[in-house]
C-alpha cells in the first residue's frame, strides 16, 4: 500500500513539475541583441571567462540591436579583519566591471557591475587559493549574465 501510494505520489509530482511554465531565460528565441566587437581587458582569468560567456552571442543576426562592447574587470582580494594575532580570519573577493556599450548610432551607454564574495582564512593556503579561484569564476559567471541580462533590456 505504501509503494503504491509513492508511486502515485511521484508521478502526480513528475506531471505538475513538467507542466509548470519554466522556460529558461537566456531561450535563443529571445536574444534580440548580438555582440558586433568585444574587447575585454583586465585580469587575465576574468577576461578569459567573461570572453567565454559573450563569446554566443556573437552571431550576427538582422533583427537584432547590435552592440560593440568594451569591458574593463578589476579583481580584489582585501583582508576584512585580522585575529588577536594578527593574522587574517576574513577576505572579501571583488570584481568590478566597467561596460562601455556603443550602439550603432554611436550612442554609448556605461554601466559597471560589482560582485562580491565573502570568505574565510584557512589555516591551508593551497586551500585558500581553491577557494577563491573558484569564488572567482563564480563570480565572473554571475557578472557575465549580468551584462547579457543588461543588454536584453536596452
Amino acid at each position: 500500500m505504501k509503494n503504491n501510494l509513492k508511486t502515485i505520489f511521484a508521478f502526480f509530482c513528475i506531471i505538475i513539475l513538467n507542466n509548470c511554465g519554466y522556460a529558461p531565460l537566456l531561450d535563443s528565441k529571445k536574444i534580440n541583441f548580438y555582440i558586433n566587437d568585444l574587447n575585454v581587458s583586465g585580469d587575465r582569468q576574468l577576461v578569459n571567462l567573461l570572453t567565454n560567456k559573450l563569446e554566443k552571442f556573437k552571431n550576427f543576426n538582422e533583427n537584432a540591436k547590435e552592440y560593440n562592447l568594451d569591458i574593463s574587470n578589476n579583481y580584489e582580494k582585501v583582508m576584512v579583519n585580522k585575529d588577536s594575532s594578527g593574522n587574517p580570519k576574513n577576505y572579501n573577493v571583488v570584481i568590478t566591471t566597467n561596460v562601455n556599450i556603443i550602439l550603432k548610432n554611436q550612442t554609448k551607454i556605461e554601466k559597471i557591475f560589482v560582485r562580491k564574495k565573502s570568505f574565510e582564512a584557512q589555516d591551508r593556503k593551497i586551500k585558500e587559493k581553491e577557494m577563491e579561484k573558484k569564488f572567482k569564476k563564480d563570480l565572473a559567471e554571475l557578472i557575465g549574465e549580468d551584462i547579457v541580462f543588461f543588454l536584453m533590456s536596452q
